[in-house]
């Protein structure tokens, strides 16, 4: 059922009254064919429209993970087209924060994350970072061991201290598909 313009959609109801009244105005001008032709285009328009927005519709469910459509932390969409069907953008919905994992590469694409004030606090740091167990089968799975040796640390992406609400949030960024190598002077000092 068609919804009429209100004053608080930022629209006045009465310009869109006067375009609607325009509209039959001129359509009763049309000579009765002009008129089917008009009726055609727009019921054909409209099904065309409909088929495209159900396909749409229909490849968001199909390659996005779920929880992936209208997640907060995807507000500003999805950089890559990361997706559940591609090894090296492979699109992964966490409780906190979103991020495309490259499977050649071990590490993410991307990591997204939104900030509040409720997100914000004092939660300890976690002593270790895990392994992400929620990689599928057959994924290069990191381990905190892989980084040992190289003089690199692992650097969180979305961090620790925009999740430091409570333990939960707080611990969830300490899992390796969240971290980068970065050299110690990069993690320790610019980025802190």
């Amino acid at each position: 059922m068609a919804r009429r313009a209100s004053q608080s959609d930022g629209i006045d109801p009465r310009e869109v009254d006067a375009a609607i009244d325009a509209s039959v105005t001129a359509f009763k001008r049309l000579d009765r064919r002009a008129q089917i032709v008009v009726v055609i285009f727009l019921v054909c328009a409209g099904f065309i429209g409909a088929v495209l927005y159900f396909r749409y519709e229909q490849s968001l469910q199909s390659t996005a993970p779920a929880g992936a459509v209208g997640n907060a932390n995807l507000l500003l969409g999805n950089p890559s087209g990361a997706n559940a069907g591609d090894r090296n953008n492979y699109l992964m919905v966490k409780p906190y924060f979103v991020l495309s994992y490259d499977n050649d590469k071990c590490e993410p694409n991307w990591v997204s994350w939104r900030v509040t004030d409720a997100d914000l606090g004092d939660a300890p740091r976690k002593q270790v970072f895990d392994p992400d167990g929620d990689l599928p089968v057959g994924f290069n799975v990191v381990k905190t061991s892989d980084y040992s040796g190289f003089g690199f640390d692992r650097g969180h992406m979305c961090p620790h201290s925009d999740r430091a609400a409570n333990i939960d949030l707080s611990y969830s960024t300490f899992v390796m598909t969240n971290v980068i190598p970065q050299a110690p002077n990069v993690n320790q000092k610019a980025w802190a």
